[in-house]
């Protein structure tokens, strides 16, 4: 007769597993623990590169990865890329494994969504209990999420539908699933009822959230940015509620209340580069470059290991630097053009291949030393802009 364990063990083997962890001695403890509980397709890596590398070429059920892997990329890092390349799929688990619990680790980590935490140190019978619970509902599960890995919306709709009362363990993940789905489809009353209908037997977050998301999509921004409002109140660390207030309030025509609302969620939740990014753009469109500039500056610091790094956000830095150096001769001026001077060449050097970005430098450049009452230099920028244009049959229109 199959037991219990017999059938989890049978359940593991079928997996591949993915270990991400900077100390071998980690590695191999978590690898033997692993084929203790039934696991046989386990691959293993000290760093993040490899790892990602690996994903692109083999499906991985679950990822169990460290969080501090030393110098370079995080856990947080491989897990953004994962998501933004689409190299996991809905049915997979990602583990965020860590011996730090600090709250801007957790809330960093936690804007990309891993299916759970372990904190070290971890034993066989921790891990069995989280997996089991895990893998037990990755595979009541797996007929929807396949549905819709291939966008095959309307199907998973109606395994959806077919699911909750068959499957009421799972009806909180089945109810919002399904109101993303309709959501999706451009069905937003029956959304709309999923989430009223929940809302009415329970306050809970998402529920809430996914209201207001179709209140934002349908043009009713004060009803948005009121229950928005409460949500946040409510759930002060809900960061998708903070994204989507701002939202409302710019479609509202109110950006400062919005950038507002962005400043307290960079507070809150400081290692999330996309918002950061956002934050700098309504400030500068605000007139507010100070803001601007710390900003720019934290999206250019995450960058350096992000998978949306770009040159556009140190460009945007040099510019809103220039514009507050201009003119302005004393410590504090000095100070900034010589951070855009900085930021610029720096940019130079790390996206040496994208088209036209030392011209769009040089640009910026001669704008920082006319701006400081340098004219020779912010010639000879000019001059090396023309030298680079005449190779050049066409101009990008923005350059």
């Amino acid at each position: 007769m199959q037991t219990s364990s017999d059938s989890t063990n049978a359940d593991f083997a079928k997996l591949s597993y993915l270990i991400v962890d900077d100390f071998e001695s980690f590695r191999v403890s978590m690898r033997e623990m692993l084929r203790s509980c039934g696991a046989e397709k386990i691959e293993s890596f000290a760093k993040a590169s490899p790892a990602i590398q690996f994903c692109v070429y083999n499906h991985v059920d679950v990822v169990l990865c460290d969080f501090n892997l030393g110098e370079g990329k995080s856990g947080q890092h491989i897990l953004e890329e994962l998501r933004h390349k689409k190299l996991l799929k809905r049915s997979s688990i990602f583990l965020m494994v860590t011996a730090e619990t600090s709250k801007e680790m957790v809330m960093g980590a936690r804007e990309y969504q891993p299916d759970a935490y372990l904190t070290k140190p971890i034993n066989r019978a921790i891990l069995r209990k989280r997996l089991d619970s895990l893998v037990s509902q990755r595979n009541a599960l797996l007929p929807i999420n396949r549905e819709i890995d291939r966008e095959n919306f309307p199907e998973a709709i109606s395994l959806c539908l077919k699911h909750l009362p068959a499957q009421p363990r799972y009806k909180t993940w089945l109810l919002k699933t399904l109101a993303d789905l309709y959501y999706q489809v451009g069905d937003s009353s029956h959304a709309l009822r999923i989430y009223d209908d929940v809302l009415a037997q329970r306050n809970l977050s998402w529920a809430a959230l996914g209201r207001g998301k179709i209140l934002v999509a349908t043009g009713n921004s004060d009803e948005a940015i009121k229950a928005l409002s409460t949500l946040v109140e409510q759930h002060p660390d809900y960061m998708e509620a903070y994204d989507l207030l701002a939202e409302a309030l710019e479609k509202k025509g109110k950006p400062t209340e919005a950038q507002k609302i962005l400043e307290k969620a960079t507070d809150l939740s400081p290692n999330a580069l996309l918002r950061n990014k956002q934050l700098a753009s309504l400030a500068a469109a605000n007139q507010d470059l100070l803001t601007a500039s710390d900003a720019w500056r934290q999206t250019v610091s995450l960058g350096t290991h992000s998978i949306h790094d770009s040159p556009d956000h140190y460009l945007a830095l040099g510019q809103t630097l220039a514009d507050l150096s201009e003119g302005d001769t004393s410590s504090d001026g000095h100070a900034r053009s010589d951070e855009a001077l900085t930021s610029l060449r720096r940019m130079e050097r790390r996206f040496p291949l994208a088209e036209g970005i030392r011209v769009r430098s040089r640009v910026v450049q001669s704008r920082v030393h006319a701006g400081q009452g340098n004219p020779d230099e912010a010639a000879e920028a000019l001059e090396s802009v023309a030298a680079e244009l005449a190779d050049h049959q066409t101009i990008d229109p923005e350059l």
